[in-house]
C-alpha cells in the first residue's frame, strides 16, 4: 500500500469520532446513520458528516451505495459565514474577477492555506463554493456550495441562502445537503457498437398499454425496469480523485469502526454537540470583511478582522432564484 494512502489513513483515523444511530427506513432499506465527526485542529473541527449504509452479510459488514454523506453540519458557522460574505463582497468590488468564455465571471480567493473561496456569478444569484484545502482535515477537498443574494428588506445588506432556516444559532451550527467530496453518481447508459453497424444504446423504451412512448423529437421515455441504468461517478482531473480517495477512507474507517461498537436497534443513540457549544451568535452591526486580500495571513486571526469600509456604488440586483448548477473547483 502507497505511503500516501497510508498518510491519509492517519490523518482520517486520528481525527474522527465515529456515532451510530437508531435505524431508519429510507427507499425501503433499513439503515443505519453513520456520523463522522472531526475532533481534530483542523479547520473543519467539530463539523460532522452522515452517512446512510445498510447492513450487509449478516451485520459484518456496511455499505452505503450512494458512496457519498447525505448531510453535513458545519461547526461554528458563524466565521464560515462570515468568509463567504467577504467573497461576496470583494467579488462585487470586481477584485480578482476573471471573464470566462461564457460570459460568467468568476473570482478565486484563499484568505489562507486551509480554505479556497470560488466565485461564480449566475443569471440571478453569486456562487460561493467553498474548498477546504486544510490538509490537516479529514474532510479535505470536501467541495460546499452556497447562494448569496440581496436581501429584500431594502437594507443593502447580502445573505446567504438557507441561513434563514438551516443555521441553528443557539449552537451556531448549519446543515447543508448540497456538499460533497467527489461529484455524485449520475446514470448512465452504454452505447454499444460492432463494426460496420449502428450504435445501439443499451436501454428499453418504456411501453404504456402497449404503445411505446416515443416522442415527436425522436427522444422516448426508458424502461428502467426492464433495463436499470448504471451508477457512475465521473472523475474527470487529479483534484476529483483526490477528493474521492478521501471519500472512500472515511466510509472505510467510519464503516468498521461503527461495527465494532454494534449496531443499534431500539435506543437512538443521541449526538452531543455539548463539547462545542458556545455563546448564541449574535448578529453584529456593519460589515467587517473577515480575511484582507491585501495580507491573507491575517485570516486566520480569531479575534482581529480588518475594517474595510463598503463601496457607495449601488449593488447589481441579485434576488433570489431557483437552483443553480454548481461548478467544481
Amino acid at each position: 500500500m502507497s505511503t500516501i494512502l497510508n498518510n491519509i489513513k492517519q490523518i482520517v483515523s486520528s481525527a474522527i469520532k465515529v456515532e451510530v444511530n437508531k435505524p431508519v427506513i429510507k427507499n425501503g432499506k433499513k439503515r443505519y446513520p453513520v456520523v463522522v465527526t472531526d475532533m481534530g485542529q483542523s479547520i473543519t473541527s467539530g463539523w460532522s458528516i452522515k452517512y446512510l449504509p445498510t447492513a450487509q452479510n449478516n451485520g459484518q459488514r456496511l455499505y452505503d451505495g450512494s458512496q457519498t454523506f447525505s448531510a453535513l453540519n458545519i461547526h461554528k458557522f458563524s466565521k464560515i459565514h462570515n468568509l463567504i460574505i467577504t467573497a461576496n463582497h470583494y467579488f462585487l468590488g470586481n477584485q480578482n474577477v476573471e471573464v470566462m468564455m461564457d460570459g460568467r465571471r468568476r473570482a478565486i480567493y484563499e484568505p489562507d492555506n486551509k480554505i479556497r473561496l470560488t466565485v461564480t456569478s449566475q443569471s440571478n444569484s453569486v456562487v460561493v463554493v467553498l474548498t477546504v484545502i486544510d490538509e490537516e482535515s479529514p474532510f479535505y477537498m470536501m467541495s460546499i456550495p452556497f447562494n448569496v443574494v440581496l436581501s429584500n428588506d431594502n437594507s443593502g445588506d447580502y445573505y446567504v441562502i438557507g441561513s434563514e432556516d438551516r443555521w441553528d444559532r443557539t449552537i451556531d451550527m448549519f446543515t447543508e445537503s448540497n456538499a460533497n467530496f467527489a461529484p455524485r453518481k449520475t446514470r448512465f447508459y452504454r452505447v454499444h457498437q460492432n463494426a460496420n453497424q449502428a450504435p445501439t444504446l443499451n436501454a428499453r423504451i418504456a411501453n404504456h398499454n402497449g404503445q411505446f412512448q416515443i416522442h415527436p423529437n425522436g427522444s422516448f421515455a426508458i424502461d428502467m425496469e426492464a433495463a436499470p441504468p448504471e451508477w457512475i461517478q465521473v472523475i474527470t482531473n487529479e483534484y476529483k480523485a483526490l477528493a474521492y480517495i478521501y471519500e472512500q477512507v472515511i466510509m472505510e474507517i467510519a464503516f468498521k469502526k461503527a461495527l465494532e461498537q454494534g449496531l443499534p436497534s431500539n435506543e437512538r443513540n443521541q449526538i452531543s454537540f455539548d463539547d462545542f457549544q458556545e455563546t448564541p451568535f449574535a448578529r453584529q452591526g456593519g460589515f467587517i470583511p473577515a480575511f484582507n486580500l491585501n495580507n491573507p495571513a491575517t485570516a486566520g486571526a480569531e479575534n482581529e478582522q480588518p475594517i474595510i469600509p463598503l463601496p457607495n456604488e449601488p449593488k447589481p440586483p441579485v434576488t433570489a432564484g431557483r437552483n443553480v448548477t454548481l461548478p467544481w473547483t
